[in-house]
């Protein structure tokens, strides 16, 4: 017969057995970039549009510019275009005041095909605010190309 005491202590083992379990997998899934964890559970994580092994300069246009520059290799020299006055607006980008997460790139090329072979960058930025669908559309489609120039 199975005292009370001895069913609680096993229900209580096996749910910290399940826990680890569930937390390891979690971890490692998390770690390739295939799940995000919350309290021992697991869902899909929102791929982002760099996930691939390089980014290249054709996947930057409506990401944040501190996702990019997470990318971006120490020792390159990046450029950064504010292109606010091609929407109305005076620019106001400063590489030392700029929250970088409130930026989105709309377009950039390097001295390489990606982000993190490129030594010299250019990247072209509009605040979080103002961009819109129809915005990252246009530059999807190119438009804000010419605001840009890198020799390769």
């Amino acid at each position: 017969m199975i005292s009370l005491s001895d069913f609680s202590k096993n229900n209580f083992l096996h749910s910290r057995a399940i826990r680890f379990i569930s937390f390891s997998t979690c971890l490692v899934l998390s770690l390739h970039g295939l799940a995000a964890c919350a309290n021992g559970e697991s869902a899909p994580a929102k791929q982002s549009k760099q996930a691939s092994a390089s980014l290249e300069f054709s996947q930057v246009v409506g990401n944040p510019l501190s996702s990019v520059r997470e990318r971006v290799s120490g020792s390159a020299k990046v450029d950064v275009i504010d292109l606010s006055v091609h929407v109305g607006k005076p620019a106001t980008y400063s590489e030392e005041d700029a929250d970088p997460s409130k930026w989105i790139v709309l377009a950039g090329c390097g001295d390489k095909g990606n982000v993190e072979n490129s030594a010299k960058i250019q990247l072209a930025v509009l605040p979080q605010e103002l961009v819109d669908e129809q915005i990252v559309s246009n530059a999807e489609g190119g438009q804000f190309d010419s605001q840009i120039s890198c020799e390769k």
